[in-house]
């Protein structure tokens, strides 16, 4: 099997979403209309519902006024904390990290003498003493060559 691609056009499959929407636009219109006329129709209960939903914008308009002030202590705090951390790592860190560029200095001087004092005993002291033994060990070879019979010709 193939696998075949879907093609897509213009036109919709089904109509019955532009339906469903059309039919929801309808009743809410229709409802507003109702409401409208019904509150035209009883200034009293309009007047009850004026006052309801002005209590409930103030109540919303208090309820953001708070939420607007624990914003501003939150990013006040912030702030300071900020401030402290910034002073810490002014303070305290940045010492730290001298101290240890120091000892980082000294520790990379210590290698360099390290290097030049082995460098120093390899060159005078170890490759003397090298050369002469090999020296030695070769004119023992060289002896043992000249002097010593093979086993196998004495037989």
């Amino acid at each position: 099997m193939e696998n075949e691609t879907p093609k897509f056009s213009a036109k919709p499959t089904s109509k019955g979403p532009i339906i469903a929407a059309v039919v929801v636009l309808v009743v809410i219109i229709a409802l507003f209309v109702g409401i409208t006329i019904f509150l035209f129709a009883n200034p009293e209960t309009a007047a009850v519902l004026r006052d309801i939903s002005l209590i409930l914008l103030a109540l919303g308009t208090l309820i953001i006024a708070l939420l607007g002030m624990v914003l501003v202590v939150g990013l006040v705090y912030l702030t300071l904390k900020l401030n402290d951390l910034i002073d810490f790592l002014q303070f305290r860190i940045a010492p730290l990290l001298e101290k240890a560029n120091d000892t980082a200095a000294i520790a990379n001087d210590t290698v360099r003498t390290v290097h030049s004092r082995v460098t120093v005993v390899s060159d005078e002291a170890v490759k003397p003493v090298v050369n002469v033994l090999s020296t030695v060990s070769a004119a023992k070879a060289v002896i043992k060559t000249l002097f010593i019979r093979n086993p196998r010709t004495q037989k």
